[in-house]
């Protein structure tokens, strides 16, 4: 993103608040010429003795410009608060638009990924007071403009000796921005891992194994030991500051002694009098706070081109690494599906997922997808869900390359729950319907489609809020979450239906039936169900046994039985532990 269009987003909507703020900053100079002049002719007229109403007259009215000062300062930074929460706004619109632009998870679940992202979203927050830093600059520049005109009416001198004691601060905020941005940049796994186990400690969903294995206390230690090494990191960071800005500031102390034994010496030559050498005086501190506030505004602008490369390297990395121009819509059912050789590994890994994968699914097929654990079951129904980049020429939608569609239109064709469904805090009816406009009677037939899953008792808290974080929420159980999941996919309708043991946590009978239903309902489209489950195989048209990243069987329940191979041996297995199971619950 260009300076341009920085501007344009942190402007846009805001020019109100910009120009009351604007309008303040021209104010402040203007309320500072006044106070330089009354404090000179106030101290004039000490020296002189004019009479006591008259000063006290000017007493007044410093104080009158003083107490303006303060009010117009206090003005402005209530104008700069409510400009930064709608910047806060625009800058987390944003993040959460380029995240959408993201349309797999393969990058989004890589480590590099969200190290990136934590450290973009870190840089964004900061420079999105970039706008308030300009007009803060603009501020100081006008107030050095005017200090350094009215101190140099008096001596050149003077004003020059002010602006040759403010060039070390102005090296020092250079140093000091590019110091943040490599500490930033070299604790953000530190500072991810701690917040991470801070997260971890404090999650009301960790607490039950958390109390019941004794580990908060360690957790607790274990998050102490990386806040501190985030900690120290932060003090070197600190020391090596403070002390580098103790030798700066310790700079215009002795600039200001300077400038007192120069205005001495045209006191001595009568060249100056008392109001003059106090106005010049106060004049040369404000003078000095405004360089060095303008110096350190002025270093922190580095970090918009630092932004602005870390942004273009993560559009480029990760956003628009695989996305084409005239990419096709999808436009009717999906059909069907296939995949050719597919070989596939994760981005930080060195080892294949999937190896030499062929599959073939046709309309009105209900696929079963087994396997043992680690065997690439997951990974394979991500893929055939378009969530994961795969090469060209490896997977294919209606017989076109998956890689030549837009993946959002493709979406819209494709219902899918995983083993980590979401708990959306939000009601029962937005947990289902995804907030799509719904009426009634279309909600009501699809519940006494599905009764299993909405039963009577849990449809009356359709409009109340789920979870526990928050008041009249209602918690559910995890089997009842898992068949809100459920009917969230159902409900969506798709021609393709992927679930991934979609039914873990619910009862074998209720399973059964509800995988009974679903197959009738799908007959005219594609449903594939990945599961550790053999019971439910045997309502598979085709059976695709996994192990290691290949397919190694392929057929229905009871060809696979009659091959004596990886399948059967799986039965066996299962059928002996259902069996013994039965036993023990008729004892």
């Amino acid at each position: 993103m260009r300076l341009k269009e920085w501007l344009k987003l942190l402007m846009e909507g805001c020019w109100r608040l910009l120009a009351g703020i604007a309008l303040l900053v021209a104010i402040l100079p203007i309320i500072g010429w006044l106070k330089f002049d009354q404090t000179k002719y106030f101290f004039d007229q000490l020296t002189v003795n004019n009479g006591k109403l008259l000063l006290v007259h000017l007493a007044l009215l410093l104080m009158l410009l003083q107490i303006g000062e303060i009010a117009i300062n206090r003005c402005k930074t209530y104008i700069q608060e409510i400009y930064s929460m709608r910047i806060a706004y625009k800058l987390n619109d944003y993040l959460a638009q380029l995240y959408a632009r993201m349309h797999t998870v393969t990058n989004i679940e890589s480590p590099m990924c969200k190290n990136d992202f934590y450290i973009l979203k870190n840089h964004m927050a900061q420079s999105g007071q970039f706008m308030k830093r300009t007009l803060d600059l603009l501020h100081q520049c006008v107030m050095i403009a005017v200090y350094f005109y009215l101190i140099s009416k008096y001596s050149w001198l003077a004003a020059f000796v002010a602006l040759a004691f403010s060039l070390p601060s102005l090296l020092y905020s250079t140093n000091e921005v590019k110091r943040n941005l490599m500490h930033q940049t070299s604790t953000s796994q530190l500072g991810m891992d701690t917040a991470s186990h801070f997260s971890a400690l404090l999650n009301p969903y960790y607490q039950k194994e958390l109390i019941l294995h004794s580990f908060r206390e360690k957790l607790r230690l274990k998050w102490g030991q990386l806040f501190i090494a985030l900690q120290e990191s932060k003090r070197k960071v600190l020391t090596k500051t403070t002390i580098y800005g103790v030798g700066i500031d310790t700079i215009g102390p002795v600039g200001y002694l300077v400038l007192q034994l120069l205005l001495i010496y045209q006191i001595s030559r009568n060249s100056l009098t008392i109001g003059e050498f106090v106005a010049i005086g106060t004049a040369f501190l404000s003078l000095s706070g405004s360089l060095k506030t303008a110096c350190l505004l002025g270093g922190s602008f580095r970090e918009i081109t630092v932004l602005n490369q870390m942004l273009l390297a993560f559009l480029r990395n990760y956003v628009l690494q695989n996305q084409k121009d005239a990419l096709i819509e999808l436009q009717e059912p999906i059909s069907a599906i296939e995949i050719r050789n597919l070989a596939f590994q994760y981005p930080t890994s060195n080892n294949s997922i999937l190896k030499g994968i062929y599959l073939k699914i046709e309309m009105g097929q209900f696929i079963v997808i087994v396997g043992n654990n680690g065997s690439g079951k997951s990974t394979l129904a991500k893929i055939v869900a378009g969530l994961h980049d795969v090469e060209s020429d490896q997977v294919f939608i209606n017989n076109r390359d998956i890689n030549a569609y837009n993946r959002n239109s493709l979406y819209q064709e494709i219902s899918s729950i995983n083993q980590d469904f979401a708990k959306y805090p939000l009601s029962m009816k937005e947990n289902i319907t995804m907030n799509v406009d719904t009426d009634e009677a279309t909600l009501n037939r699809f519940f006494d489609t599905y009764r299993s899953l909405i039963p009577k008792k849990i449809e009356a808290f359709l409009d109340t809020r789920l979870g526990s974080d928050f008041f009249n929420s209602i918690e559910l159980s995890g089997g009842q979450w898992q068949r809100i999941a459920v009917a969230r996919a159902l409900f969506k309708g798709s021609s393709l239906l992927i679930m991934d043991e979609p039914t873990s946590e619910i009862d074998p009978a209720t399973e059964m039936k509800l995988m009974e239903k679903i197959k009738a309902a799908y007959a005219d489209k594609i449903v594939l169900l990945v599961t550790h489950n053999l019971q439910l195989a045997q309502l598979a048209d085709l059976v695709y046994v996994m192990h290691d990243g290949e397919i190694v069987e392929c057929g229905d329940h009871y060809t696979l039985l009659s091959n004596e191979g990886k399948y059967r041996s799986m039965w066996d297995m299962y059928s002996g532990q259902t069996n013994r199971t039965m036993q023990e619950m008729s004892v």
